[in-house]
């Protein structure tokens, strides 16, 4: 697990795109997933300390992605989930993620939470 390394998932690429920006601004390595196929080869491959997940993906939703990368790929891994709809925090919590963010995401927000998981970045 490489704790600078922090995967963005999410199938709008302007969403992505603009969270992977914020989180390189704070100095971080950013790897990119649009599918929950990307995001659990990535997951694998990768080894990311962070994960920002969309729960709305296509064919795999995120919170079965989220169920396999904290269950069978990086047991261990903080996975934040991101989704613009009301209702989804105990399905998210459920699956392993470790808090739920609201969309749209905010530069204050990205930076909270790194800080509070790696202070020592």
């Amino acid at each position: 697990m490489n704790k600078n390394k922090i995967l963005v998932v999410d199938d709008h690429d302007d969403s992505r795109q603009a969270l992977k920006v914020m989180i390189e601004m704070l100095g971080h390595e950013v790897l990119e997933a649009s599918t929950g196929e990307e995001a659990l080869q990535q997951a694998r491959d990768g080894q990311p300390a962070l994960i920002f997940l969309d729960i709305s993906l296509p064919k795999i939703d995120g919170i079965r992605v989220a169920s396999i990368i904290a269950r069978d790929l990086c047991p261990g891994v903080s996975i934040v989930a991101i989704t613009g709809y009301e209702g989804m925090h105990e399905l998210a919590i459920g699956a392993g993620c470790i808090e739920v963010v609201k969309k749209p995401v905010d530069l204050s927000v990205v930076r909270d939470i790194i800080s509070r998981l790696y202070p020592a970045l």
